[in-house]
């Protein structure tokens, strides 16, 4: 074969690039124009997302996502692999493909998350791999045990993508619908909504905010969409619904804010809540707003009493309000805890609350994580306020007298307790703080 002169290479390199950088910078500035903070956006999405972690964790998660890719394609990936092996080996055209796969690598050195959706592009470089290797053994190139490769090989992978499309052909998607029957009956065709799943305002017609339609895991742990920036956009579209996903199995959106207690509040004050909604395995909480009600972006809590006492290293009861202070036998006791923080505790703590009688005794009890589930102090960031409410029934038999409220941290799995300080620094015995304000249980 005779070898290109560098010249000619250099020419074939230009009439490649050329035209292809020309149209990149048309669409590029098509979009600037359209949206002039395009650049920062499209760079800081994936460059921003986890540029804060550490080397080796990256590397981590990205060989992780690499094996998790090699399980979803156990078959696939590896007869693909094996292809453009000997492609390489044989100088053929396999080679071609093979290049392909480097740019998996570049995976390593970027920071943000990658799932599985982000491996799309190789799909059609390993079905020719694949199939190259699979005709070769069906042809006889590797004599009898070839072909039985061959065989087992075509069956092993086709079938699961048979199963799966059959699984698609039969089901009936009958939760989506009522879904979005909720939002056409309560939201008129301009009205603006923001949900967690951009799918909800695409099918019911309705417009989205700009960040809306961004909103992805990477983008709000990496702070690039705040609650904060959420808030102004609520205003400033004059936004009707918002739809956020409380489920703990699929909630990766809105419960993931910064900020998502100041976030909660003030949809508490601006909007009603309509209930809570199942779509498959997302947990819907849809909240209305008037159409005639303005929107207050002001931030509202009322803490009755303050406290001080430092939960570990990092953590703070900043107050509590008690709802009544005064209840009866088999009645509630709600109470709310303020909470912040000067640093995120990397410990899943749950929260224990005691009503304690007056000899001391434990009558009632209510524990749980934080924000049930959805904000627990891993999230805790430094200058926010964490409003997390509880209740505790009353027992029936209840001696009347001065009751109160003990609160402390312990991990649900070990049953470790996190210690606990005064506000002077003095460890607290049996790792409990009972809070000032008495509880007055009537006869």
């Amino acid at each position: 074969r005779r070898k290109r002169p560098f010249s000619q290479f250099v020419r074939d390199g230009l009439w490649l690039s050329v035209p292809l950088l020309v149209v990149l910078g048309l669409f590029v500035g098509l979009f600037v124009r359209l949206s002039p903070n395009f650049i920062d956006l499209v760079l800081g999405h994936h460059l921003a997302q986890g540029s804060g972690e550490a080397t080796g964790v990256i590397w981590a998660r990205q060989l992780g996502l690499y094996a998790e890719y090699v399980s979803f394609y156990p078959v696939l990936v590896p007869v693909a692999i094996v292809s453009g092996i000997i492609g390489i080996v044989r100088n053929d055209v396999r080679r071609r493909w093979v290049w392909q796969f480097v740019m998996v690598a570049s995976f390593l050195v970027l920071s943000r998350e990658f799932g599985q959706r982000h491996f799309m592009f190789l799909l059609p470089v390993m079905a020719l791999l694949a199939a190259w290797l699979i005709a070769e053994g069906i042809n006889g190139r590797y004599r009898w045990w070839g072909r039985i490769f061959a065989v087992v090989a075509l069956i092993a992978i086709i079938l699961p993508f048979i199963q799966a499309d059959a699984y698609r052909a039969q089901w009936d998607d009958q939760v989506t619908q009522p879904i979005l029957d909720l939002i056409t009956d309560n939201t008129q065709p301009n009205d603006t909504i923001l949900a967690d799943d951009i799918g909800l305002a695409y099918y019911s017609g309705r417009p989205t905010t700009y960040s809306g339609a961004a909103l992805s895991h990477g983008a709000i742990t990496s702070r690039q969409i705040t609650a904060e920036l959420l808030i102004d956009e609520i205003v400033q579209d004059n936004v009707r619904m918002v739809i956020v996903d409380t489920s703990l199995l699929t909630g990766n959106h809105m419960v993931f804010l910064d900020d998502y207690p100041r976030f909660h509040r003030f949809l508490e004050y601006n909007f009603e809540r309509l209930g809570n909604f199942r779509r498959d395995f997302q947990e819907l909480d849809v909240w209305l707003r008037a159409e005639n009600r303005g929107i207050d972006a002001n931030d509202y809590y009322s803490i009755a009493n303050t406290d001080g006492t430092r939960f570990g290293e990092s953590l703070f009861l900043h107050g509590y309000t008690v709802v009544d202070d005064t209840v009866q036998p088999g009645d509630t006791l709600a109470f709310t805890l303020f909470w912040t923080a000067d640093a995120p505790d990397d410990h899943y703590w749950s929260v224990f609350t005691h009503l304690i009688s007056p000899d001391g005794q434990i009558v009632g009890q209510h524990d749980k994580v934080p924000y049930d589930g959805l904000f627990p102090t891993s999230h805790w960031q430094s200058g926010i306020v964490v409003d997390d409410r509880f209740a505790i029934a009353v027992p029936p038999d209840a001696a009347p007298g001065e009751y109160r409220i003990g609160v402390g941290m312990y991990d649900w799995i070990t049953g470790e307790q996190l210690p606990l300080f005064t506000p002077d620094g003095e460890p607290i015995p049996d790792n409990r703080t009972v809070i000032a304000q008495p509880i007055t249980i009537l006869p």
